[in-house]
């Protein structure tokens, strides 16, 4: 009756940060010992629902705050001590930069998504627009690639003449170029969609996708090789868990 709406482990696997509807919580992995972290004063009396990742240094939470009927808006949490902390409005936060200088988000909801993807720093100064999508085309989701250098990103599209919406990922290197395309399926939620990914240290990027032609809800975790400063695939996807019966989402990973 109180299901856990996000969670993503910390940099050095010490610490689980994760949501519901009583806030955001951190859990020491090692005791289970946990920790309620403070609603922010502008927020307190609304139903909010939290979405969080860590910044790099793992001394602080990126989260989005969502309230029904409102726009989303952006802020930060220090682990130990100090006010929350809002940076953005009417935005979703992605991802922060492997050095923690800078913070990927959206903004400019359309038919199938966010619209427009920015950076801004760590603190919410010096925005600058990445670039934007057309009205046909939606960015769900984001990670940065290890180096720092480029971001991969989730964009669900309609196909031309035709009612079939499609899932594509790419990536974009940040001084700009054209977008580099990593992998394609169906949208998000169908069999066979791209549930989550994460570009791993050692140049993998691994993903979910939904098992086509099975009963009930299963996925499995799959994994490709790819050119960190190129975002192009240096080999075929392979299958890496062979589950049944569940799906999971917001995939985490440790530093190493």
């Amino acid at each position: 009756d109180n299901p856990v709406r996000s969670g993503m482990i910390s940099p050095d696997g010490r610490y689980l940060a994760f949501t519901d509807a009583k806030g955001i919580h951190i859990k020491l992995i090692a005791t289970g010992d946990t920790q309620t972290l403070p609603q922010p004063e502008a927020l307190k009396g609304s139903q909010v629902g939290w979405l969080v990742k860590w910044f790099p240094d793992g001394t602080r939470l990126l989260a989005d705050a969502s309230i029904p009927g409102q726009h989303d808006s952006i802020w930060t949490f220090a682990v130990v001590g100090g006010a929350a902390r809002k940076l953005r409005d009417n935005a979703d936060a992605w991802t922060t930069s492997p050095d923690g200088a800078l913070i990927a988000f959206s903004t400019n909801q359309g038919n199938f998504g966010d619209r427009e993807l920015w950076l801004m720093g760590s603190n919410g100064e010096q925005a600058r627009k990445l670039f934007e999508t057309n009205e046909e085309s939606g960015l769900v989701s984001g990670r940065w690639s290890p180096d720092g250098q480029r971001l991969v990103y989730s964009r669900v599209h309609q196909v031309p003449v035709s009612d079939k919406l499609e899932q594509v990922i790419e990536s974009r290197d940040l001084k700009g170029g054209p977008a580099t395309k990593m992998l394609l399926s169906g949208p998000p939620g169908a069999k066979n969609g791209i549930l989550d990914f994460c570009w791993l240290p050692d140049g993998r990027m691994i993903y979910g996708v939904g098992e086509p032609g099975t009963d009930g809800d299963t996925c499995n975790y799959w994994e490709i090789p790819i050119y960190n400063a190129t975002g192009e695939p240096r080999a075929e996807p392979r299958q890496l868990s062979h589950w049944a019966g569940f799906c999971m989402d917001g995939t985490s990973t440790t530093a190493d």
